[in-house]
């Protein structure tokens, strides 16, 4: 059994106003009475197929190395890949308090093959219940509509090819706005999306996973979920209060 070391993203900045008082980072902020990184770390720690976690970040938990970095996303990750030992590395988030290890190891058990990236999806048919209220865009193709996962694997060495690095670093700043992800490669790139993923819809997930091997010279592969836990990240106060609500009525079932 392939296991692999996860880098653990943990210095995102609390920069929205969830509740007074708050913690500077968002991996601290509570649900319950625990942080958000200790359900992270609570997840992985039961996951067979995760070995080692290292912090990308500051300190915040004992026992785990934190690798801190100034600078865009990419620097820090480069920085924190010298503590990860192995070819494939593993990334997920602090500030996804909902994550839990089935979810892990249902991801694990279809990563395999021999892509250089691993991307999550959840379709929307799976945000039922609480999920509902779910805020975040939705990307829309011919086999559904379909939400990122906080979930990928990637080859380390992809982070010495500075070209590449520098379309990731690009993506990553318009990754909130599906139109202008497709704008990166050029006005080509972005006709043929919009008119056949927005207007047509002929596009599948897949097509657009082969599309962007051909944009960044990768082999990437889709995995597909039924967990809408893993696109709730902490990025706007409604993420916020929609976490707080589930939690809040976990409690209320056990009662």
């Amino acid at each position: 059994m392939k296991k692999f070391e996860c880098m653990l993203m943990a210095g995102g900045i609390n920069r929205i106003e969830f509740h007074k008082g708050q913690p500077n980072y968002k991996a601290l902020i509570k649900f319950q009475g625990k942080s958000s990184i200790e359900y992270v770390l609570a997840a992985l720690k039961k996951c067979k197929y995760v070995k080692k976690v290292v912090l990308c970040g500051p300190p915040l938990v004992k026992g785990y190395k934190a690798v801190g970095s100034r600078g865009y996303i990419l620097n820090a990750i480069n920085k924190c890949s010298r503590h990860i030992e192995g070819e494939n590395i593993f990334v997920t988030m602090a500030d996804l308090p909902l994550l839990r290890t089935e979810m892990l190891n249902a991801f694990f058990e279809k990563a395999l093959g021999d892509a250089d990236f691993y991307i999550t999806f959840v379709q929307d048919k799976y945000f039922n219940g609480h999920f509902k209220k779910f805020g975040k865009p939705f990307n829309k193709f011919r086999d559904g509509k379909y939400a990122h996962g906080n979930l990928i694997i990637f080859r380390k060495s992809l982070l010495h090819n500075k070209e590449l690095m520098q379309k990731i670093e690009n993506f990553y700043r318009v990754r909130k706005s599906e139109l202008k992800l497709a704008y990166l490669p050029g006005k080509r790139f972005w006709f043929y999306y919009f008119l056949n993923s927005y207007l047509l819809q002929r596009l599948e997930t897949d097509d657009v996973a082969t599309m962007l091997e051909k944009v960044f010279g990768v082999k990437i592969k889709v995995i597909k979920l039924k967990y809408p836990e893993l696109t709730l990240d902490l990025d706007e106060k409604k993420d916020y209060e929609l976490i707080k609500e589930i939690f809040a009525s976990r409690v209320n079932r056990r009662k």
